[in-house]
C-alpha cells in the first residue's frame, strides 16, 4: 500500500491554505442553485447539515473560496463533509 499523496492531493492541500470564505450550494432544479456564503467553515458545515437534516436526498456541496498567490483569480475547492 502506498501512503504517498498524489499531486492533486498536494495541490488541494496547498489551495485550502488560502481559503477566505465558504459557499454552500444547493441544487434546486436543472442549472438552478441556492448559494449562501460564510466566513467560517464551521458555519458552512452547520448550514449544510441543516439542509441534509431537512432533506436527506438534497444535492448540496460545500466549497472553499481560496485566493492562492499563484493566481489572481479565486479557486473554488470542494470540501468533503461527513
Amino acid at each position: 500500500m502506498n501512503n504517498k499523496k498524489s499531486l492533486s492531493e498536494n495541490y488541494d492541500d496547498y489551495v485550502l491554505q488560502y481559503a477566505k470564505e465558504y459557499t454552500v450550494s444547493e441544487l434546486q432544479e436543472r442549472a438552478k442553485y441556492i448559494k449562501k456564503n460564510f466566513k467560517s467553515l464551521t458555519k458552512a458545515v452547520e448550514h449544510y447539515n441543516k439542509i441534509k437534516e431537512d432533506n436527506p436526498i438534497a444535492r448540496v456541496g460545500v466549497y472553499a473560496i481560496c485566493y492562492p498567490p499563484h493566481t489572481q483569480m479565486p479557486v473554488n475547492q470542494i470540501i468533503s463533509v461527513k
